[in-house]
């Protein structure tokens, strides 16, 4: 997740969290022709809501994309 300045559109904030570069991952890998997408392995070190994203991302990835497997 990234957090931008209204004025001007700075980058002010990322996310170190890899439950929101799953969904990310899986939205690319979607919107793409391709085979694969770069969904980072689940940790449990990451805190509930980033968690429980990346668990939807991988189910989301399982029952709707399954081109979109994790490489």
């Amino acid at each position: 997740m990234t957090v931008w300045s209204l004025p001007g559109g700075a980058v002010l904030e990322r996310s170190r969290h890899e439950g929101y570069a799953a969904v990310a991952a899986l939205a690319r890998c979607a919107a793409s022709e391709g085979f694969g997408a770069q969904i980072p392995a689940f940790t449990e070190a990451q805190p509930y809501y980033p968690a429980t994203l990346h668990l939807m991302a991988l189910v989301a990835q399982a029952t709707t994309y399954p081109r979109c497997v994790p490489i």
